[in-house]
């Protein structure tokens, strides 16, 4: 069993980062994938999703360790809420 080491400041601050940068670009991911995914017939949502599924795994990478990824997701959650 692997034993869960504490997040810093330093990586809480990258997450929250990454959390903020994914909240602000997400329109326009979803507005410059709009054309090409109407004219193929498929959701808007599945080509920007995989684009803003990039945003997880690049927490993963920068800090690794257990729970950021889930510390992303909730700050994501709460600024989608709060944004409306």
């Amino acid at each position: 069993m692997r034993r869960m080491k504490p997040i810093s400041l330093n990586e809480m601050i990258v997450v929250a980062l990454i959390g903020a940068l994914s909240m602000i670009t997400k329109p326009y991911v979803r507005s410059l994938f709009a054309p090409v995914s109407g004219a193929i017939g498929i959701p808007t949502g599945v080509p920007a999703g995989a684009i803003y599924m990039f945003w997880l795994a690049l927490a993963n990478h920068l800090v690794n360790k257990m729970g950021a990824v889930l510390k992303l997701c909730v700050i994501q959650g709460l600024l989608a809420i709060v944004a409306g």
